[in-house]
């Protein structure tokens, strides 16, 4: 995972809820089934999204900061 590329993950992820969350607002108006089916959906988006988040924070958390040292040189008994 390239630096930094989890920070952008999660922005766009929360940018995902904010957009679903005004969707679920909006859906107020409808009725019956299609309500009910559509705002189940929405809602489930938004945990699978924060299930990603986490998971990339993770990720992230345990990935080294940059290239690991070299490795010194072969030492041979002659």
């Amino acid at each position: 995972m390239k630096v930094h590329a989890h920070v952008v993950a999660k922005v766009l992820a929360d940018r995902a809820i904010t957009d679903v969350s005004a969707c679920t607002i909006s859906c107020r108006n409808l009725t019956g089934d299609v309500k009910l089916i559509l705002e189940t959906s929405l809602v489930e988006f938004q945990k699978m999204i924060r299930i990603a988040v986490n998971f990339l924070t993770k990720i992230a958390a345990k990935t080294p900061p940059g290239p690991l040292p070299p490795l010194p040189p072969p030492f041979f008994i002659v």
